[in-house]
């Protein structure tokens, strides 16, 4: 992560499934202390399990590995169960409120149906919508639906994607 941040990538994504929140969050700091980038300049995405029976805590956690004061966007990493998801996504709210967080979203959540759910019936809609796309699976129209609801639909490419069909001014790292 160092090395990325090294190389001019801004956006990184994680998540606490993942398990690496401790050593992303040493990156920052070491990048920042070295004068590679300063916290504004980075754009920070994690994510929570829907399965999480104390997320307030979690996002404390995850502030916590990451050694930040706040997350630019905070994602349901997936559809769980009903309960499951509404109680993180509150938390998730509380948290902006707070300041812990600054945006929202959902990540894998292929349906309009549980996509509408957040959009509809909470106090702070999604921001993102997070989904894999790739050329076997494109997933157009969640797409199209969510373009006319507003939500940002974010792409994320097959892992194999190669370097000639990347562009320089979008580097993210993570994911």
């Amino acid at each position: 992560m160092y090395a990325a941040l090294k190389s001019g990538y801004r956006l990184i994504d994680t998540a606490k499934y993942y398990g690496n929140e401790k050593e992303v969050g040493s990156a920052i700091a070491h990048a920042i202390k070295d004068g590679i980038c300063t916290r504004e300049e980075i754009f920070i995405t994690t994510k929570l399990v829907p399965w999480s029976s104390r997320p307030d805590a979690d996002i404390d956690d995850s502030l916590q590995k990451l050694g930040l004061s706040y997350i630019d966007l905070c994602l349901l990493h997936q559809h769980g169960s009903d309960f499951g998801d509404d109680a993180v996504y509150k938390a998730m709210i509380r948290a902006v409120k707070t300041g812990k967080i600054r945006s929202i979203g959902i990540s894998n959540f292929y349906t309009e149906k549980t996509v509408s759910h957040f959009i509809n019936d909470f106090e702070i809609p999604p921001v993102v919508i997070q989904n894999e796309n790739h050329l076997k699976y494109q997933n157009n129209s969640l797409r199209d639906w969510a373009a006319k609801k507003r939500n940002l639909h974010r792409k994320l490419l097959s892992f194999r994607r190669s370097r000639s069909h990347s562009r320089a001014s979008e580097k993210s790292a993570g994911s």
